[in-house]
């Protein structure tokens, strides 16, 4: 800029950035929070803070003239206790296709399938020694018994006593085809493609009825109406599963296995000062507002309030008040995220909710060449189990339940690179305390 005073460096900045449509309660702040630097000699420091303020305004981010009032926008989480019983629901996603015909296997009481299975599977067929058997009687399934990889130990083991149940050959379909159909053209699902098919597990909307929301946060937007303390967990990451309806904008948390990531780490400013000055410039707009100014600041307020949230929380899950010493620590990612939910879930109280849902993920089963399926397992099966006992020793087996799920199946025939390709429908678990388990459900395939 080649301003001389303060004023006139505003006038340049606003006309540059904003068109010259800075409006006067917004100029009033910058000017108020450089000039003295500036005057001072220190202009490069005021010009770099005027210009993150500015930036961060509603003139900057819309087209039209922001107005409004000198009020902060006060955001608050629950005030007041719940008063439901505590429920949360688990959503474990194995990225990149999980190849759950040998997760779960057909073994006994139907020669054909049998038969198709050891046939079809080749190199990739499970042996008896592999896998744990369990019983299908009075599940409606083309065997009475199947076999569960025997690195799911924990899955089988909660299946025999009710507490997991199967769910047999599912996936996403706008009508019912078969691959002599001409699928591409009359599913509008586009099957085999990663991203739209992880987006489909996410969404459950395959008719698009409530675009860019997930099915578990469209739950929380229904139980949140009811009265329910509701909250949308994601760990280390954002999840469209957790994500409610633009309407009703219901925050997603994010569970960290580290810190959180902090704001103006290099602040120009005292610690705090920055984001004070940017909730100001953001204050509460007019009646006659900009809709494109209210918009950016209202969301820029909501993901404040969720950053400060998420500091104090950070800041009580390490003050001891929530110690997680009986948990095990292993070097893997996946027990570590489980056991992040579960520290998570014990400041319920502090946070006040009764019904959340929690999104983490696995991978990548994307096993096209090298078949690593047993070391995956492993690790899932570890994790289950730890979170399962910390859930016991917190009296909330029974309120919990954890659902599996993947992008699609994988082919029955192995590939010519020893692994096996993407498919349609495959076989997933959910396992709870609460569960009336012990059951397939779904319809496994009779020929495969």
């Amino acid at each position: 800029p080649t301003a001389t005073t303060v004023d006139s460096l505003i006038d340049e900045l606003s006309l540059m950035l904003t068109a010259g449509r800075l409006g006067e309660n917004n100029r009033a702040i910058v000017k108020g929070t450089i000039e003295n630097m500036y005057n001072g000699g220190d202009k490069a420091k005021a010009i770099r803070i005027a210009q993150q303020l500015i930036t961060s305004s509603p003139e900057f981010h819309g087209t039209g003239l922001a107005r409004k009032g000198g009020t902060e926008r006060v955001l608050t989480g629950y005030t007041e206790p719940p008063q439901h019983e505590y429920k949360a629901i688990v959503y474990l996603m194995m990225v990149g296709g999980c190849d759950s015909f040998n997760m779960l296997v057909p073994q006994s009481g139907c020669s054909t399938t049998v038969s198709d299975y050891n046939r079809e599977r080749g190199a990739h067929k499970m042996l008896s020694s592999d896998l744990l058997s369990i019983s299908a009687t009075g599940s409606s399934q083309p065997c009475s018994g199947f076999g569960v990889h025997k690195e799911l130990s924990v899955v089988r083991d909660l299946y025999q006593t009710s507490q997991a149940t199967f769910i047999a050959n599912a996936g996403v379909l706008t009508k019912p085809l078969t691959k002599h159909d001409d699928w591409m053209r009359e599913s509008r699902v586009q099957l085999f493609a990663h991203n739209h098919m992880q987006t489909e597990n996410y969404a459950v909307d395959p008719l698009r009825e409530k675009s860019g929301s997930g099915v578990a946060g469209r739950i929380l937007d229904v139980l949140r109406r009811q009265g329910y303390h509701t909250s949308a967990n994601a760990v280390d990451d954002k999840s469209l599963f957790v994500k409610g309806t633009p309407y009703y904008n219901n925050p997603s948390w994010t569970v960290s296995t580290g810190s959180p990531y902090v704001l103006d780490r290099f602040s120009s400013m005292e610690p705090g000062e920055m984001m004070s000055l940017i909730k100001q410039m953001n204050g509460v707009g007019q009646s006659d507002n900009s809709l494109f100014g209210e918009t950016w600041s209202d969301v820029l307020a909501q993901s404040l309030f969720e950053m400060d949230e998420q500091e104090k929380l950070h800041e009580a899950l390490n003050s001891g008040e929530f110690d997680m010493n009986d948990y095990p620590e292993s070097e893997d990612d996946l027990n570590a995220d489980f056991r992040a939910i579960a520290q998570y879930i014990k400041s319920r109280g502090m946070r006040k909710v009764d019904r959340e849902a929690f999104y983490l993920s696995h991978g990548s089963y994307d096993m096209h060449g090298e078949d690593t399926l047993s070391e995956m397992f492993q690790e899932v099966n570890t994790s289950l189990g730890n979170f399962k006992d910390e859930m016991i020793r917190q009296n909330l087996w029974e309120s919990v339940v954890i659902i599996m799920g993947s992008d699609f199946g994988r082919t029955i025939t192995p590939n010519s690179h020893g692994g096996t390709d993407h498919a349609w429908g495959g076989n997933y678990f959910m396992i709870g305390g609460s569960l009336k388990g012990g059951k397939i459900l779904g319809e496994y395939p009779e020929r495969l």
